[in-house]
């Protein structure tokens, strides 16, 4: 048995159903001065994020010989172009969709310029999880990871969460998780609350 083969296989022992990369490898140092999205947007090159696809089919197919379901959770830098191939989208197409999924973070989606809904519209046979995050920014160019994001309570942000339902609708979506992060514009367990009264008022 690979390591791969027994962490996955120690995971679904204990009752997890899907198992998810939060960031791809980088195989170099990332700068230290910027934030690290960005860092991570500009260490990277289109070549590592094919890499890093072809290393997802081969975690995906192991992930599925033990009964798990591998994916990507994406953040901002995923969106950035190289060479004026958008890096999310390359790996979307190199991935087979019977071994990876995709965790959408809609609030990431929404500080790398482009509209939530539509990006999950064009991957909802793909999306399986979505992070329910809002952001509050208002610099929109897509490709370009906004600089003045803040992380606000479900529906006080820029995300249009009623279209973002209705996209959700058909697609093969089974999980939805409330998240926040650092810096928080109001006390996290504040932020639920509000998020979860926003959430049953457009039920």
């Amino acid at each position: 048995m690979t390591d791969t083969e027994a962490k996955l296989t120690a995971v679904r022992e204990v009752g997890v159903r899907f198992c998810m990369a939060s960031s791809p490898y980088v195989p170099r140092p990332m700068a230290t001065d910027k934030p690290w999205v960005n860092a991570m947007a500009d260490a990277m090159t289109l070549a590592d994020w094919r890499m890093n696809a072809e290393e997802m089919n081969r975690i995906g197919a192991v992930a599925k010989s033990v009964g798990v379901k591998f994916g990507y959770h994406n953040h901002a830098a995923e969106f950035v172009t190289y060479d004026g191939v958008e890096a999310y989208a390359e790996m979307v197409r190199m991935t087979d969709p019977e071994l990876v999924d995709l965790e959408l973070d809609l609030g990431w989606v929404a500080i790398a310029g482009y509209d939530p809904a539509e990006m999950l519209t064009r991957y909802k046979d793909r999306v399986s999880l979505l992070h329910v995050k809002d952001m509050r920014t208002r610099e929109r160019t897509p490709g370009v990871i906004a600089t003045d994001q803040q992380s606000v309570p479900v529906g006080q942000g820029s995300i249009d969460w009623p279209a973002v339902f209705r996209a959700a609708q058909g697609g093969k979506v089974q999980g939805y998780f409330v998240e926040q992060e650092p810096p928080f514009a109001h006390p996290p367990l504040e932020g639920l609350r509000d998020s979860l009264a926003y959430l049953r008022s457009i039920a």
